[in-house]
């Protein structure tokens, strides 16, 4: 055994000479003059594990070197010599590969500063055991600016302090760039602030970085960019008895193939978690956080899965696409602010919590335009804003909202899947205006449409541009919703399955709510069609014609006789003097419509005044028409009138009374608040024929 030990020393010698080590008995060698390189001879590695190696390691002028054209192995294995200083490495610039391997001993080094490095191909603190450097409580490289392969920190048990202050990049064409700290209990901070690349042309390559405890992770926060070509992973495993709060920032970070954040207590849980990621742009697969309480997202596009579950308080998501499916869940307790402005969404979008009781909570998705796949939305807000949504491809599911103002999706067209809307309360202290679903949009729901157990909710007008439900054997279900009372205001074109819906269809199910709404008869008979017409006037005729869609039956009457069928009434004369009265009724699967209004078609010489209308003989004007905020309506003397106005699909939107009078009577209407488009006024008084006028607003 002595002689092999005594050949191995001889062996290491002799290789140490071969590469130009000169073996000096000087603990600490002179500061360089100029450039002193040591360059090995051949490909193997240059084993330094003895103090007594180090203290050799000079050029031949006794110098440090500053230039190392070898891979240099600090091994800390022996206990007989063990290394307690590197001084005669703190004057390289730059070495091919560093390991620092097996501290384990308490006599031996517990700190690397190495002062002036600033390029390594490879740097590798630790190897993959679980014997590697115990003893090793701090590595320090503050001018370490490139590394040109690999970066690792591993299995070391002590490590408290890492100083890579200066790093800027990691990787290169030649060699796929990575970062792997992992195994290093003690480290609760890690830091590379200017770090700007992690270069890896292949994206195969993975950042990782984990450790128990781990309080703050910082990358790139001074660079200008952080783009890292492979995939990112942070992971921190923590007690929550001894452990207050985190931050992870990426601020700076631009892109990666995928990102993985990633908190996971072994016990209790923390309140204060922030991941910072508002410079991101691009992620090529997947982005994911997990147990975070603080959590912004730049305007990225992403082309995988985006995933954020945790003890969420706060979630701030800028503008872009998801590529596949958008998960945020909160499994937290209390207030929860989520704004998300992504556009489309490739595959499923879900949002829950299992918390009931969000009363603070808002929901905000402004610019969301359309989902490929299924809509789950499972979280109790007091708002809900999809404003831009289009459509849904797959299900729409709301279910368990609790004390929401409002669900507004008010130009969403059609729902692929079913619409189901499922124990949505609706807050009792919000204005009554608020107290409804906005679907104003809808108009196809390709399977099931359910409302149940909705409380608060008093209409369904905000489905009324609904035509369309269910395929084959769908069903249409209104069940328990103990405040509606007004749910014969959906539209009568309504179809179940391909067929004109009927009250007493099996597929429908309409009972145990509030009112009139508590069986399906009276879902649609209690409310007639709207049978308005409107006409086009010449000299000699006029052509009337219905406003109502998808009629059953037509009839038209002139003074109490039927003179046609058909959705149209071509009346010819050449002058009509007042008082013949035209009626319209109207049949649909709601029930039966009249409405009537005198007519007079004026002489030759007959000229009607600024304003006046002949389809309602003169006797009603509007000004201005079309008007943008607001107009008068003039009457001509008569008993007191009730004027209503009515929107195209029958929806009353103004009603107002004027007294009677002996003179020309005039009434002022507001319609600022009022959208674009077609209205109707209808003038009623006792014992006087019903009067409309068309208005519109631009």
């Amino acid at each position: 055994m002595p002689f092999l030990h005594l050949a191995a020393r001889v062996a290491v010698t002799l290789l140490l000479l071969l590469s130009g080590f000169t073996a000096l008995a000087a603990q600490c060698g002179a500061e360089p003059t100029g450039e002193n390189t040591f360059s090995a001879t051949n490909a193997q590695s240059v084993v330094l594990s003895k103090q007594s190696d180090l203290d050799a390691f000079l050029a031949p002028n006794g110098e440090k070197y500053t230039r190392i054209n070898a891979s240099i192995v600090l091994d800390g294995a022996n206990t007989n010599d063990p290394i307690v200083d590197l001084c005669n490495l703190a004057a390289a610039k730059s070495i091919t590969s560093l390991n620092i391997r097996r501290f384990n001993s308490q006599n031996g080094l517990r700190e690397v500063v190495l002062p002036q490095l600033s390029v390594v191909d490879q740097l590798l603190a630790g190897h993959a055991s679980v014997n590697s450097n115990h003893a090793l409580r701090s590595i320090r490289m503050p001018l370490l600016e490139k590394v040109k392969g690999q970066f690792q920190i591993l299995f070391a048990n002590v490590l408290t302090k890492v100083d890579f202050s200066s790093l800027r990049s990691v990787g290169s064409p030649e060699n796929a760039g990575i970062i792997r700290v992992k195994n290093c209990p003690k480290l609760r901070e890690f830091s590379l602030p200017n770090l700007e690349d992690v270069f890896d042309p292949s994206g195969f390559g993975a950042t990782s970085i984990q450790g128990k405890s781990l309080t703050s992770v910082d990358l790139g926060s001074q660079a200008s960019g952080l783009e890292i070509g492979g995939k990112l992973f942070v992971f921190g495993d923590y007690d929550a008895s001894s452990f207050d709060r985190a931050a992870v920032n990426l601020g700076k970070l631009r892109s990666a193939r995928s990102i993985n954040v990633l908190f996971e207590s072994t016990s209790g849980t923390v309140d204060h978690i922030s991941v910072d990621l508002g410079g991101l742009q691009k992620v090529r697969e997947d982005l994911g956080v997990f147990g975070a309480n603080d959590v912004v997202i730049g305007n990225v596009n992403v082309g995988g899965d985006v995933t954020v579950n945790g003890p969420l308080k706060r979630l701030v998501y800028g503008k872009g696409d998801v590529g596949q499916n958008l998960t945020i869940r909160n499994n937290r307790f209390g207030a929860l602010a989520i704004s998300v402005g992504v556009s489309n969404v490739g595959g499923g979008l879900s949002i829950s919590s299992i918390s009931s009781e969000h009363a603070s909570a808002t929901l905000n998705l402004p610019n969301l335009i359309g989902v490929a796949g299924n809509v789950l939305i499972s979280t109790p807000a007091k708002a809900y804003n999809f404003s831009k949504l289009r459509y849904v491809k797959g299900d729409l599911d709301l279910y368990s909202a609790k004390e929401t103002n409002k669900i507004a999706t008010p130009l969403l067209r059609q729902v692929g899947g079913r619409l189901w809307l499922t124990q949505v309360t609706i807050d009792p202290t919000s204005p009554a205006a608020e107290k409804t679903l906005d679907f104003g949009s809808l108009s196809k729901i390709g399977k099931d449409f359910r409302v149940i157990r909705q409380e608060g909710l008093r209409s369904l007008a905000g489905f009324g541009s609904l035509t369309e439900v269910g395929e084959f054997t769908n069903r249409l279900t209104v069940t328990d919703n103990p405040d509606l009372a007004a749910c014969c205001v959906l539209p009568c074109q309504v179809s179940l399955n391909g067929l004109p819906l009927r009250a007493d269809d099996p597929l429908v199910t309409i009972s145990d709510n509030a009112g009139d709404c508590t069986n399906a008869q009276t879902l649609f008979n209690t409310c007639g069609p709207d049978a308005t017409f409107s006409s086009t006037v010449t000299r000699y005729r006029t052509i009337f014609t219905a406003n109502t869609a998808n009629a059953i039956s037509y009839r038209w009457t002139v003074n109490g006789n039927v003179v046609s069928t058909s959705d149209t009434y071509e009346f010819k004369a050449r002058y009509l003097p007042l008082g013949v009265v035209i009626c319209l009724e109207v049949t649909t699967n709601c029930g039966t419509g009249k409405h009537c209004i005198g007519v007079a078609i004026p002489g030759p010489d007959d000229v009607l005044g600024p304003g006046k209308s002949l389809t309602n003989n003169g006797m009603l004007s509007v000004a201005p028409n079309p008007f943008s905020q607001s107009f008068t309506l003039h009457l001509p003397p008569g008993p007191p009138t009730t004027v209503r106005l009515f929107a195209t699909t029958g929806q009353l939107v103004r009603e107002q009374m004027i007294a009677a009078g002996e003179h020309d009577r005039q009434l002022d209407f507001s319609g600022s608040d009022l959208p674009a488009g077609v209205y109707y006024l209808r003038a009623t008084a006792a014992g006087q024929p019903v009067i409309t006028q068309k208005v519109v607003k631009h």
